[in-house]
């Protein structure tokens, strides 16, 4: 082979490594064909659209995925590669050994209030459906500017750790928790007793020895009797007579299940991942209660609510 011969062949092959390195080596596993299982309730919009938009950015993603819609709640496949897991009891249809399993599994679950469940199931990365300590907080301002008392009901055993990150960030923005401990729901009628005498409103958090089906009445009817707007935690609490509530953008909610699907088929452990909180926000009004509680509300917060009941 002649020099120059030689030096064309070397020039091809610089060029091809070059224009390769360029465009990207395509992950391996991008290649394979992996199999996610979707645990939901199929009835509920919200979970249709997270499911609407984690398909859509993994469909037009560099991996190659197929589904198994799993509605009505039975044995999940043993093929899957991971599991989107929407609310607790989806969470708590997953085995814990995974013996059964062709490759273990991770899991990405949200639309739990229960953030324990988040936090201590193995091989799981979780987004809460509530927004940050800060985030609430500074929503709380902006919305009730006038009320800087801010009452807390909790469990210590459950939210103690919420709790203090609340009271840490609270003074920051010119606020006070006042936190009434409810170890057990006999305690109730007292921790409501002394935020009727300290708080200006009663924000709800979730935790499951306070807020029940059994102490939601109690609660709200505290809060229209003592004229304390009480913050609930979703739009059902709206409806039923809350004063606000943060919600979110479901289909928004699915895309960043979906960025956390795609980095852990990049080979990411899930349980490496922190616990994520909701990129969009927004709120629903109830005019009614404000009305009953006296309290008024700015046009602008009025008309930036996603929902308003009256």
């Amino acid at each position: 082979m002649t020099i120059n011969k030689l030096q064309k062949k070397w020039t091809y092959c610089l060029i091809v490594l070059t224009t390769t390195m360029a465009m990207g080596v395509p992950k391996a596993i991008s290649q394979e064909n992996s199999l996610i299982s979707l645990i939901y309730n199929e009835q509920l919009k919200p979970y249709q659209d997270v499911v609407k938009g984690f398909k859509s950015v993994l469909n037009n993603s560099n991996f190659k995925v197929s589904y198994v819609d799993n509605t009505d709640y039975s044995p999940i496949d043993n093929n899957s590669r991971l599991i989107l897991a929407l609310g607790s009891k989806a969470i708590n249809l997953i085995p814990s050994k995974r013996d059964n399993f062709t490759v273990s599994p991770d899991i990405i679950s949200t639309l739990t209030l229960n953030n324990n469940l988040l936090m201590n199931t193995p091989h799981l990365a979780g987004i809460a459906i509530q927004a940050s300590a800060k985030t609430q907080l500074n929503w709380h301002k902006r919305i009730l500017p006038d009320a800087r008392r801010i009452g807390v009901l909790y469990d210590p055993e459950n939210s103690q750790k919420l709790i203090n990150e609340l009271s840490k960030i609270a003074p920051t923005l010119g606020l006070t928790i006042i936190a009434a401990a409810v170890r057990s729901p006999t305690e109730l009628t007292s921790a409501l007793k002394l935020l009727g005498r300290e708080a200006d409103t009663i924000f709800s958090i979730p935790d499951k020895t306070v807020y029940s089906g059994k102490t939601a009445k109690a609660i709200l009817l505290f809060s229209y009797r003592n004229r304390i707007p009480f913050i609930g935690m979703s739009k059902s609490w709206v409806k039923a007579g809350a004063i606000y509530a943060l919600d979110w953008d479901y289909i928004s909610l699915g895309q960043q299940c979906a960025q956390i699907a795609m980095a852990i088929l990049d080979g990411k452990k899930a349980n490496s991942i922190p616990l994520q909180y909701p990129i969009s926000e927004q709120y629903l009004l109830n005019l009614k209660t404000a009305k009953q509680l006296k309290v008024e509300f700015s046009n602008e917060i009025i008309n930036g609510a996603i929902e308003v009941f009256q």
